[in-house]
């Protein structure tokens, strides 16, 4: 299973080489985007994801996870075709429809084939390479933007992001199906079977949830609303652009994800950290202390991000591997959608409100983590 392993691999960095994704604000409002647009926009994606995570589980279920990830990374393509098409608010929107359902289909896939193509043994060091590799894809584009694309108009961004998505849809269809999920058809009796399980696993679903809106909640503060914070407290366009490359650089973080020992502990220091720091960007005039506080934000939450799905691959029934990992997904995204549409309120008013509220936030749900993080490693 090593060759699916490496094209796992691949396509994680191909995936990563969002070539706009410096200037994402940036190109939206270009085109007349609003803050609270782009917040809407969010809010709408993540409704699409939450409302197909769990059918896109059980067709994996169904007719395997190889398959699965290749009707996802078409909809994954299809929704940058658009987006390189998009200059009006409504095909901001299609474009962002198309993603939520790719985002569904990806979602609890990819971790699946990359845990079961990696076996228990290797999987630590597999996910975080695999995080490491989607940093290094991010990283290339920031580097690359800063070099020489900023010197060509926006809409090129969108046309060089287009073709990675179509080598990495590609890439896709040299995968090996995985034997070992125990795959099932999904007849009424098994649902209710699936059922028990879900319930039986609610800690976990807890868990899962809670820590999907701490990253979502940090991907906003420190890469939506930075932009507009940043420039707001007197960092210039290129200062801008230098964040934005150490915040990739942030993301390999995650490849040390496997050296952590003691997973409580660390979930427990992070997230107060990262709260705390959040509330000081609240208050704080400074742009260079604000970059360097929402930096260590991004640094603790890429270590987490690869914790959290080695968690969950852990601690799932195998039999429904799929379908349970896309519920998860589909509560998670359900309470992003609320979080995400709030945040984008409180920006509207003032950005700094926007980053109390974050901030205090993160502490609260850290505290919740901790709490259901012990109930599923007792059990």
């Amino acid at each position: 299973m090593k060759k699916n392993v490496y094209l796992m691999f691949f396509i994680a960095f191909l995936q990563a080489l969002v070539f706009y994704y410096p200037v994402l604000t940036l190109y939206r409002q270009a085109f007349g985007i609003t803050l609270w647009q782009m917040s809407v926009l969010e809010a709408i994606c993540l409704i699409i994801t939450a409302v197909f995570e769990f059918p896109w589980g059980i067709l994996a279920d169904h007719i395997g996870l190889k398959k699965t990830l290749i009707l996802a990374n078409f909809f994954y393509f299809l929704s940058k075709v658009i987006f390189w098409r998009a200059e009006n608010f409504d095909l901001f929107l299609l474009e962002r429809i198309v993603l939520g359902i790719a985002c569904a289909g990806v979602s609890g896939c990819d971790s699946s084939i990359l845990y079961c193509s990696s076996g228990e043994k290797d999987a630590d060091r597999n996910f975080s390479i695999y995080s490491a590799l989607a940093t290094a894809g991010l990283l290339s584009v920031s580097a690359a933007y800063s070099l020489v694309l900023s010197r060509f108009p926006m809409k090129l961004t969108s046309t060089l992001t287009m073709f990675s998505y179509l080598i990495s849809l590609l890439l896709t269809f040299m995968l090996d199906e995985v034997k070992d999920l125990g795959s099932t058809k999904m007849k009424s009796d098994k649902m209710e079977s699936l059922g028990k399980q879900l319930l039986q696993k609610k800690n976990l679903l807890l868990f899962s949830s809670c820590s999907r809106v701490v990253l979502e909640i940090a991907r906003v503060v420190c890469v939506v609303f930075a932009q507009v914070l940043l420039i707001s407290s007197g960092l210039t366009k290129m200062g801008l652009g230098g964040y934005v490359f150490l915040l990739t650089l942030c993301g390999y973080a995650g490849l040390y994800s496997y050296r952590v020992r003691n997973r409580q502990l660390y979930f427990a220091a992070a997230y107060m950290l990262c709260g705390i720091l959040v509330l000081s960007c609240s208050v704080l005039k400074q742009p260079v202390i604000i970059a360097l506080f929402l930096l260590i934000v991004e640094a603790l939450i890429h270590v987490c991000s690869p914790l959290i799905s080695l968690t969950e691959q852990n601690y799932v029934f195998p039999k429904y591997r799929a379908s349970m990992i896309s519920f998860f997904s589909a509560v998670s995204n359900a309470l992003c959608i609320v979080v995400s549409l709030g945040l984008g309120a409180a920006s509207a008013m003032n950005i700094r409100t926007a980053y109390l509220i974050a901030g205090i936030m993160i502490i609260a749900l850290g505290a919740a983590i901790l709490y259901f993080y012990r109930n599923v490693i007792k059990t």
